[in-house]
């Protein structure tokens, strides 16, 4: 599911389908504002953790770990 799945409303498109995408993005801005705020709170949540400057270090290290290996 990564990034995108269960959040209260689907936001998984098909791949090139834009139509798709543009279907998701309307029920996305047609649903409740609650919902829509609570997806926002869980995506940042998702996005810091995976992607704060510890992550990000530790990606480093593992690199230069490997190379020196």
């Amino acid at each position: 599911e990564g990034m995108l799945g269960g959040l209260p409303e689907p936001l998984h498109f098909r791949s090139g389908d834009a139509d798709d995408l543009a279907d998701k993005l309307l029920a996305f801005a047609a649903s409740a504002p609650e919902a829509r705020d609570e997806a926002g709170r869980e995506l940042r949540r998702r996005v810091e953790q995976g992607h704060s400057v510890e992550t990000w270090a530790d990606g480093v290290v593992r690199i230069v770990r490997g190379l020196r290996s």
